[in-house]
């Protein structure tokens, strides 16, 4: 009896010590079939967090009071805003503003702007400003290895259809990363007391997606810049180096 004692209170240990470092996920209509959830679950995994996947109506209060952070992965923002419930929506909204955080990859930093889709659609309005579709990359819809500037520094990203930001206050958030045609491809900064984190290209992208498209990869994975944004969307302490 004692051992089973023990056994329960290490279980139950083991799962709070773990609630205490969750990052939810979303799963559902919107996110693409190429892992893209699961991608975003492993970078968040690498940056020392329990992750689980919520639906467009799953709405656990519980999960929001242990969560550290919401990530939206790629996929198709329009589904994704058409799928999520309102109330989930209000609850990222929410989560956030309290002090929770929030990290977008691609269709997440679309999801993420006040509006998105050439001002038609209606985002989460996490960031203070428009996510618009980079059209002088329409050529590489379907994929492609691009440069940008990440924090100053040149690195080789998977770009496919994603967004560049217009923010209505330039000093609002801090600029991250700068496409070849010069459009903001990455910004960061407060949302109410929490932080959000987005991109337009895919850090988090595992090496096969590379597979077959344009361009040369110089320096391989990025997910170092995945989980940059994510800790310091959530502990401000940058430990990544590449």
């Amino acid at each position: 009896m004692k051992w089973i004692l023990f056994l329960t209170l290490v279980f139950s240990t083991t799962i709070f010590a773990q609630a205490k470092n969750l990052a939810l996920i979303y799963k559902g209509p919107g996110s693409c079939p190429e892992a893209c959830s699961e991608s975003a679950a492993h970078v968040a995994e690498l940056a020392g967090f329990t992750t689980v996947y919520v639906g467009p109506n799953d709405l656990d209060p519980q999960l929001f009071a242990n969560a550290k952070i919401w990530i939206q992965p790629g996929g198709h923002s329009s589904e994704v805003a058409k799928a999520m419930s309102p109330e989930l929506k209000q609850a990222i909204r929410d989560f956030v503003s309290g002090g929770g955080a929030y990290v977008g990859f691609c269709a997440g930093g679309f999801y993420a702007g006040e509006t998105f889709h050439d001002e038609t659609e209606a985002g989460l309005g996490l960031i203070p400003g428009q996510s618009l579709y980079e059209e002088p990359l329409a050529q590489y819809d379907n994929g492609v290895v691009i440069e940008v500037t990440w924090l100053g520094k040149l690195r080789s990203v998977y770009w496919e259809g994603g967004p560049y930001f217009v923010l209505r206050s330039p000093n609002s958030f801090e600029v991250t990363a700068i496409y070849p045609s010069g459009h903001v491809a990455g910004i960061r900064g407060p949302y109410g007391k929490g932080r959000v984190s987005v991109t337009g290209f895919h850090p988090e992208a595992p090496m096969w997606w590379r597979d077959g498209v344009p361009g040369h990869d110089t320096d391989g994975l990025d997910e170092d810049i995945a989980v940059e944004m994510i800790q310091w969307a959530t502990t401000r302490k940058l430990t990544v180096e590449k």
